[in-house]
């Protein structure tokens, strides 16, 4: 799941408008202290789906062309509460460092603005059978391994 987060550059958000009509867009981000954080534009639409409604589903999965079997991609999701916090260098630097310098001074002189996204709880697929379901317990992501209940298989 490390190597997911680290190795991918974007993430695919899912949001609520005013009417609560799932909407999908993605987003660049990083990972920091077991916290999401993206960075978008106010002329985006879940910008004010996100401030409107700080719920939303995120998934980073592996490209297509990597994957072995496109059943089975590798991919992480999570459901969270994100809210709009106050630039912070720290975060700004891991953007630069992921994202590239020149984009992030760029985009930092325009209408962006850093969401956190405080992890609940997600699942993390890695090829057939190997379901993890995440949970977080005092900001620390516990991993569990998902079992088949025979009972409501078909």
């Amino acid at each position: 799941m490390e190597n997911l987060i680290k190795n991918n550059k974007t993430l695919i958000i899912s949001s609520l408008d005013k009417e609560n009509n799932a909407k999908i867009s993605y987003s660049p981000f990083v990972y920091m202290n077991n916290k999401l954080y993206i960075y978008i534009s106010k002329v985006a639409e879940h910008y004010n789906n996100i401030l409107n409604n700080g719920n939303i589903s995120v998934m980073i999965i592996e490209d297509e062309k990597d994957a072995k079997v496109t059943f089975a991609r590798n991919r992480v999701s999570f459901t969270g509460k994100a809210t709009r916090i106050e630039d912070d260098e720290e975060i700004f630097s891991e953007f630069s460092k992921k994202q590239g310098e020149n984009i992030m001074n760029m985009l930092r002189k325009m209408d962006f603005n850093i969401f956190e996204i405080v992890i609940e709880k997600g699942r993390y697929v890695e090829g057939f059978g190997k379901a993890f379901d995440i949970r977080n317990e005092n900001n620390e992501l516990i991993l569990e391994h998902v079992k088949l209940d025979k009972n409501h298989s078909n």
